[in-house]
């Protein structure tokens, strides 16, 4: 084999193994899972033994009436928005108001605005600094609100973990149970017209669900009586353009619903 085929092997062999990288990256992202390796090799001895018989088929399950809804009873009753804002920044519920940073109340519109984006944890970033969106994924969103002719000063920006956490710190269960009350009682008070979760955990926590983002975005769901869009956080598509792509396609969703709202 000359030297310059080996060269052109080599080229190609890294050009697919960058893409194969790629793809792995977005589908991690997109929360897909590949079966563990000794799935593979784990194979029956026989093509028959692979196949089970028609007759042995497990039978559909048996559909079940859908369960009525709880109707969310108020956090903190008779609160009004500075009580809240005293509420939280005055948390203990995690940990005491001695050792905990302080929470983040949000910013933005408060009166009924047209969009509450409830993004993941906020985070510390470099001298203690607490941040709802690093600015990169500010100006994201910025650009994204824009291309859906939507004004900042009209949406209300909260996390879904108020205080905020390293960037080597999981966020705990018990913190976003904890953190929940917060939020379903600003949703309560702000009364917004459509709600925007933006990454996984946001979407998951507030929709209590364990599906992943992937099956939850590009549809509306009904968050007492709010139509709720789960998307994709600006963090994520700065480290995977490729999903810019189904995150526009739910903003197109959020701006054809808030011209029907306006209608109405």
């Amino acid at each position: 084999m000359s030297t310059q085929n080996k060269e052109e092997m080599t080229q190609e062999l890294a050009e697919i193994t960058n893409a194969t990288h790629r793809l792995c990256k977005l589908h991690n992202t997109l929360g897909l899972e590949y079966p563990r390796t000794a799935s593979f090799t784990n194979i029956p001895a026989t093509p028959a033994a692979r196949q089970a018989p028609l007759s042995r088929a497990a039978p559909p399950p048996q559909a079940q009436p859908p369960k009525a809804k709880k109707t969310a009873q108020p956090a903190f009753p008779g609160q009004d928005i500075a009580d809240l804002k005293d509420t939280i920044s005055h948390c203990e519920r995690c940990v005491t108001e001695a050792k905990r940073p302080t929470p983040l109340f949000g910013k933005g519109r408060q009166d009924r605005p047209t969009l509450l984006i409830v993004g993941n944890a906020a985070s510390r970033e470099g001298g203690g600094q607490e941040r709802i969106f690093s600015d990169q994924e500010a100006d994201l969103l910025g650009k994204m609100l824009a291309a859906i002719q939507e004004s900042e000063g009209d949406v209300f920006v909260a996390n879904i973990i108020r205080c905020a956490l390293d960037s080597a710190e999981v966020p705990l269960e018990n913190q976003l149970t904890n953190c929940r009350p917060h939020l379903l009682e600003q949703i309560k008070l702000f009364q917004p017209s459509i709600i925007c979760t933006m990454g996984q955990m946001a979407s998951q926590s507030l929709l209590a669900t364990k599906n992943k983002l992937i099956a939850l975005r590009g549809r509306f769901h009904h968050f007492h009586d709010t139509p709720l869009m789960a998307t994709y956080h600006p963090g994520q598509l700065l480290q995977v353009p490729d999903l810019k792509k189904a995150a526009w396609y739910d903003l197109q969703l959020i701006q054809h619903k808030l011209k029907q709202l306006q209608k109405a």
